[in-house]
């Protein structure tokens, strides 16, 4: 059944209609997994063929393209109900939305077609873009995008049940941690809690680096046996009806060298001014700037290698990330609803080591709600 009331996707589909016309477009072709879910309720692993959600400004009535494999997923997922199969290697899908755009006559004089997905590939944005010949063509993933950044209290009910099931990922994981254990063998400690949790599966593998793999920040596990005298990063996700909630940890196995403690405290302590200094309305590069002046201040400015966070919600394969960046150059403000991680990287590999250190939040009102309730602090093992 559908994650929530047809009433809440209605009024979904209602601002994206507004944000569309705000936006100069008269229709928009939705292909990323993310949109379609978020403004139809559609849920499957399907995002890899060809499909689309095409709205038309004036239309409240949106339309759906899906291989006809997938209809008894529609049927049990998507409050919409009209929906168009077509059958792989007979029919373009292509040439499908091409015609409903026709029938809806939201193609003229822009139509938005969500580009920056991966869910678009370079053959399947021709052959729109041929079928669409006769309008102009705008990117409006940013405007799509945008409406999934304020999450209803709905949204967050399911948001909250996936950070207990991300917690319960980091209390195996840290539990199972140990010297000898390989590093599949701690994904598969973690991805056990998760699963044992009720989490669907993640729009990115579990992150495990031990040793000097912990100087990559997207090392994936391998056979590599965990050592005495290793620092070990990992991170992952916890899953309630595609809303992701994130956790970061760097442990160590033995007792950790005074530069890796340097390093270890001044993520932390990046990490509490950061979290600490956002507030509703407050511009995204001021607390961006907070966290910077922390990391020079300890001398480690050299090592900080990734954004201070990202917004995380929805979210398919490939990746987890909403567009919403905790960066310096953002020009972004922070906003109630707003689920976002927040993060900080330090990366040397001459010292043979990393450290990544974070949680997820909810702001609110007037509090950042910490969804990592797992005590802080580095844990030994």
């Amino acid at each position: 059944m559908p994650a929530f009331s047809e009433s809440e996707y209605r009024q979904r589909l209602t601002r994206a209609r507004q944000a569309l016309e705000r936006d100069g477009m008269n229709g928009a072709v939705c292909v990323s997994p993310e949109t379609i879910c978020y403004l139809a309720g559609y849920e499957g692993y399907t995002h890899w063929t060809e499909q689309a959600l095409i709205v038309g400004v004036d239309d409240d009535t949106p339309t759906m393209v899906l291989r006809d494999v997938d209809q008894s997923l529609a049927e049990e997922s998507t409050w919409v109900t009209d929906i168009r199969y077509y059958h792989f290697g007979v029919d373009d899908p292509a040439d499908l939305i091409g015609a409903i755009v026709y029938e809806k006559g939201c193609g003229n004089p822009v139509l938005g077609v969500e580009q920056q997905t991966h869910a678009l590939s370079g053959a399947y944005a021709g052959r729109i873009a041929r079928a669409l010949s006769s309008g102009m063509i705008r990117d409006c993933s940013r405007t799509m995008s945008t409406l999934r950044m304020r999450k209803s209290e709905a949204e967050l009910d399911y948001v909250r049940q996936a950070g207990v099931m991300s917690r319960a990922g980091m209390t195996t994981g840290l539990a199972a941690l140990r010297a000898g254990i390989s590093e599949i063998e701690l994904a598969a400690a973690i991805e056990r809690g998760l699963r044992e949790a009720g989490s669907e599966y993640s729009a990115m593998p579990t992150m495990v680096g031990s040793g000097p793999r912990s100087a990559a920040m997207h090392a994936t596990p391998t056979e590599r046996v965990i050592r005495m005298g290793d620092p070990v990063l990992f991170y992952f996700a916890g899953v309630r009806r595609r809303y992701h909630v994130t956790a970061y940890r760097t442990a160590h196995v033995g007792i950790p060298s005074a530069r890796f403690q340097e390093f270890y405290a001044t993520a932390e302590h990046a990490l509490q001014v950061l979290s600490g200094k956002i507030e509703v309305g407050q511009s995204v590069r001021t607390a961006a700037a907070e966290a910077s002046a922390i990391v020079e201040a300890h001398g480690h400015k050299d090592y900080h290698v990734a954004r201070w966070g990202y917004g995380v919600g929805i979210a398919y394969p490939p990746v987890w990330l909403e567009a919403f960046d905790v960066t310096e150059e953002s020009d972004d403000i922070f906003e109630r609803g707003t689920v976002m991680c927040l993060h900080v990287c330090l990366s040397s590999p001459s010292d043979g080591f990393g450290v990544m250190v974070g949680s997820d939040y909810i702001l609110g009102t007037d509090n950042m709600e910490a969804l990592d309730t797992i005590e802080s602090g580095l844990v030994t093992a």
